[in-house]
């Protein structure tokens, strides 16, 4: 296996991949910030609203990390731009996608809990 810059542990090669997976996934989120900012400077409205599909990427790049609430945060910005921009389809898409992320947050919420109460790590 390549390694990257103190990325790679050849006596651990899955925690290896592990922090390459991680530092390409912050990586990717860096670069939707800075095209999110650049979307909400821009005059011109097609290009501002980019901003809807952006912040919907990262809600999706948290949600895959488990980080929900994070993911709801960004889900939440998405549908308030997707309502702006008045694509009805496109609303309803944003409505079920925070939908689920509610369903999966609350279910890990509520699985942490369960563990909590049985004294479970």
């Amino acid at each position: 296996m390549t390694e990257i810059a103190g990325l790679g542990d050849s006596d651990d090669p899955a925690g290896s991949e592990q922090r390459l997976r991680t530092a390409e996934a912050a990586a990717r989120i860096e670069a939707r910030l800075r095209a999110l900012d650049l979307a909400r400077a821009s005059t011109d409205p097609a290009t501002r609203d980019r901003d809807a599909a952006l912040l919907g990427d990262l809600g999706m790049d948290h949600a895959d990390a488990g980080e929900w609430e994070t993911a709801i945060s960004y889900f939440e910005e998405a549908l308030e731009a997707r309502e702006r921009i008045g694509d009805e389809a496109r609303v309803e898409e944003a409505r079920s996608t925070l939908d689920w992320a509610r369903g999966q947050f609350a279910e890990q919420d509520g699985a942490e809990g369960w563990a909590e109460d049985q004294d479970m790590p």
